[in-house]
């Protein structure tokens, strides 16, 4: 049986992991390290390789912040990471009292598939949201 070691993150996680290319050109690392600061960060393995870097915090009570950055890794195991998170987000969701969990995503077809696998609603699209200028999606996942 496949399974993954969820363990706190560490700075060295961030030097670590392969991400997709999108993260690695958006992602602001000091975002990452504020969420590890001022929130929980968990950094999510498989034989060894980052698959993603999953983090949460409180935004007011019951609604909370959810980051997923995903490595390159993670569309090798697609059920068992969908299965996995999706218990994940549940168990974190009963733990910490959460009525809502919401996150900010690139709007693409392949992005979008994930997302609603991981039991997110799209909520909207933010039009020229990217300092590039694309199009992200607004989701939120409510405590089942």
């Amino acid at each position: 049986m496949i399974d993954f070691e969820v363990a706190p993150f560490i700075p060295q996680d961030w030097q670590e992991i392969d991400l997709r290319q999108w993260e690695r050109e958006n992602i602001n690392v000091e975002s990452v390290y504020a969420v590890s600061s001022y929130g929980q960060l968990f950094t999510v393995r498989q034989d060894g390789r980052i698959l993603a870097l999953m983090g949460f915090w409180q935004k007011w009570d019951g609604v909370w912040e959810v980051y997923v950055y995903p490595s390159i890794h993670t569309p090798k195991y697609p059920v068992f990471y969908v299965k996995r998170v999706r218990n994940l987000l549940r168990t974190i969701a009963r733990s910490h009292n959460m009525r809502r969990q919401q996150t900010i995503s690139l709007a693409d077809e392949s992005t979008d598939r994930w997302m609603k696998a991981l039991g997110f609603e799209c909520e909207g699209t933010l039009k020229e949201f990217t300092p590039k200028r694309e199009d992200c999606r607004m989701w939120a996942r409510f405590n089942e």
